[in-house]
């Protein structure tokens, strides 16, 4: 079988984001132990049909993941740190390839293809990241007198395809982006119970940063984190974010309040997390290094509260993300027969009798 190598691959890396054992698969399967040991070593060289499918469902994927090889993308950004293993970074790149693959089939299915619209600006040699982000920030029409309250509307319009997901269990990852064309442009954020709608509105920006800004760094080989480019995509998000002149505007409104209290309001208004107005005051000159410090032991004194295991005080509600073009898509191309249920299901990665469900009931599709 000439899949073999492949079929192997995949058991490995689905079992691993499982965290099964050969011997959890092998009893959640019903597959012995030593078949499984076999496949997994490329000694089995004909696995039937009963053995693939029984592995799929206790692996939680399809027949065909186990077959095909995992689609890896040449120009994807993905900087991770070393304690992510290789077969965990490769079943993350792989399951956001394969939704970016699936939207563009969609939309070429549907005869509705889109393109990223890239902004005209450019980044130049001499230029501030600060004037280049507010740049782009009016040529995709943002207020400069005003906060960004819909991130993925304002991306959207320029055709940049974007999912919010669950983030890996223990991965500590927030984002990344595929540029693979025009038309498979996207940024993947990771947006769980644990990461704060502030860290998931600030990744998108960027994210989207990199496309600008570090067009060469798209390579599936490279790794580990260029320091340099991390700072230069976190110093566009926050002036994106907070145009210079509206920040100081309102942090002297609060003049009056406390440190906390000022901050407080000011990361609200602009939908940031407290630290990244701090790393402001400091490159505004308003404040140095130890306003970290001060502003973690006032808060405790007021609020009788730690800033402990990335605590964002008076946080924003929950970030839910609405509907996506990608899903409207998925339940247009089954209400037309372009695609099947299972199939429509295997993409919004449900249960197909769940989403078969949604699509009967009333004000479905079915």
């Amino acid at each position: 079988m000439e899949n073999v190598a492949t079929i192997a691959l995949n058991m490995r890396r689905f079992r691993a984001e499982k965290n099964y054992t050969q011997a959890k698969l092998a009893e959640e399967s019903g597959v012995s132990l030593p078949s499984v040991k076999a496949l997994e070593t490329c000694k089995a060289t004909n696995p039937n049909a009963k053995t693939l499918v029984a592995l799929a469902r206790a692996l939680s994927c399809s027949v065909g993941d186990l077959l095909c090889e995992p689609p890896t993308p040449k120009r994807v950004r993905f900087r991770a740190n070393a304690s992510l293993k290789p077969l965990r970074r490769l079943n993350i790149i792989s399951s956001c390839a394969t939704w970016l693959t699936d939207y563009c089939d969609l939309e070429n299915a549907l005869n509705e293809p889109t393109f990223f619209k890239a902004p005209v600006a450019s980044f130049k040699k001499n230029e501030s990241i600060q004037h280049f982000a507010e740049v782009v920030r009016s040529e995709l029409n943002v207020p400069n007198d005003a906060p960004v309250v819909d991130v993925a509307s304002v991306f959207g319009k320029r055709d940049l395809k974007l999912r919010y997901c669950a983030r890996p269990t223990k991965a500590d990852i927030f984002g990344l982006a595929i540029n693979e064309s025009p038309q498979q442009t996207g940024i993947i954020v990771f947006n769980s119970a644990e990461i704060s709608t502030e860290r998931v509105i600030f990744t998108t920006v960027h994210e989207f940063a990199h496309l600008l800004l570090h067009k060469s760094s798209f390579d599936e080989k490279l790794k580990s984190e260029n320091q340099k480019e991390e700072r230069q995509a976190d110093e566009f998000a926050s002036y994106f974010l907070m145009p210079k002149n509206l920040f100081l505007e309102k942090w002297n409104e609060n003049v009056g309040n406390n440190l906390v209290e000022r901050v407080l309001r000011v990361k609200r208004f602009f939908r940031v997390s407290y630290k990244v107005v701090l790393r402001r005051l400091i490159d505004e000159q308003i404040a140095d290094g130890n306003i970290y410090v001060n502003f973690a032991k006032l808060y405790r004194q007021t609020t009788s509260k730690n800033l402990r295991d990335h605590r964002e005080p008076n946080p924003l509600s929950r970030f839910d993300a609405p509907q996506s073009r990608f899903e409207r898509l998925v339940i247009r191309a089954v209400s037309e027969g372009v695609v099947s249920v299972s199939r429509g299901a295997e993409m919004l990665r449900v249960p197909t009798l769940d989403f078969y469900d949604s699509l009967k009931s009333p004000g479905g599709v079915l």
